[in-house]
């Protein structure tokens, strides 16, 4: 099978959600006998370094806005690689359009595009949303006439140990007990200096109690938390953690961003309280909460603070609470998307 190439955003703006669970799809493509080079700008590669420094092939590239990178996929996908011809591309980038995959598209070359916006309009021969609550109604442009649509929590791309954890974690949260761990993650760039925004908040409005908070080394705010951690004895700041899987495991809550972490924390069971920072996240944050699998507040309303000391405190104080969050949000994801979308791309490349 030829290689297939990826092409995916990251930086302080956007995170580093985008490469991570892009990662995630190629080790399951690898491991079904696929090889898979990524289109490596500088803010790409400092998450390969960090994370998955010698599992995928990369061809550097200079930062850009998306038409640029569209341009040195182009040219890649005409060259090759290493003598053969990509048979797939993998697209994960929101300023990309029809127009823009379009141009990635050839023949005996399949496009796979990852959204989940369902705007602006997309080409692709496979679509993958894994947003809850996602419909077919919502992808019914021209455009994607006749692409396979994989839609829902089913596909969330998480890798294989948030599932091999999953039978050991659930029962846990399912009987109840104390709170003795939290666990803070608002993605690897902490975008906006969120973070220490709800360390303070939380750390004031309860008693003292073991914080861990998850963040990437290129984030500006790791040092600002570094110093909060100085300060309290009970918070301990992990950077470029390796295992988020076991962190969330042994993690009784978490406060997250609504992104695609959801999903990790929803194979867990782990209760949650979600905090929105973007226009995308806001439609699903509200439908899980309306489902019972989350607590969620905007960080950008007025009242923020206040919405947030009151889901804080509900979800330390509450045993029931805890219990329905976890069982609602296990319900949803089963840890096995990149597995299905692997074997789905595959069929799709040698069909």
């Amino acid at each position: 099978m030829g290689p297939v190439l990826f092409i995916c955003d990251a930086g302080a703006a956007v995170g580093g959600g985008h490469v991570m669970r892009c990662l995630t799809l190629a080790r399951a493509l690898q491991a079904g006998g696929a090889s898979c080079v990524f289109i490596e700008t500088p803010d790409v590669g400092c998450i390969l370094n960090a994370f998955f420094a010698g599992e995928v092939r990369r061809a550097p590239t200079p930062p850009g806005d998306a038409e640029s990178l569209a341009h040195a996929s182009r040219r890649l996908l005409l060259q090759g690689w290493e003598g053969e011809a990509f048979k797939g591309v993998v697209v994960d980038h929101y300023g990309f359009d029809a127009g823009l995959d379009s141009g990635l598209r050839g023949k005996g070359r399949r496009l796979l595009v990852l959204e989940d916006r369902a705007e602006p309009a997309r080409a692709a021969d496979l679509l993958l949303d894994a947003s809850f609550g996602r419909t077919a109604e919502d992808y019914a442009w021209p455009s994607l006439s006749g692409a396979e649509l994989m839609l829902g929590p089913s596909y969330a791309l998480l890798r294989p140990e948030f599932g091999d954890l999953r039978p050991t974690a659930l029962p846990r949260r399912l009987a109840g007990g104390p709170v003795r761990k939290v666990l803070v993650s608002m993605g690897l760039t902490d975008v906006g200096g969120v973070t220490g925004d709800v360390l303070r908040l939380g750390l004031s409005a309860s008693a003292p109690i073991a914080v861990t908070v998850a963040v990437g080394s290129t984030a500006p705010s790791v040092a600002d938390l570094r110093r909060l951690a100085a300060e309290h004895r009970d918070l301990q700041i992990r950077v470029d953690a390796a295992d988020m899987a076991t962190l969330m495991a042994e993690a009784d809550l978490a406060v997250g961003a609504g992104g695609s972490s959801t999903w990790e924390r929803a194979c867990l069971g782990l209760p949650s309280l979600t905090v929105i920072l973007a226009d995308n996240q806001k439609p699903q944050s509200q439908r899980l909460e309306a489902a019972g699998a989350t607590l969620a507040v905007d960080r950008r309303q007025t009242d923020f603070a206040a919405g947030f000391t009151s889901a804080w405190n509900a979800l330390l104080s509450e045993g029931d609470l805890r219990r329905r969050l976890a069982r609602s949000s296990a319900a949803l994801c089963d840890g096995r998307g990149a597995e299905r979308v692997a074997e789905a791309f595959i069929r799709s490349m040698a069909g």
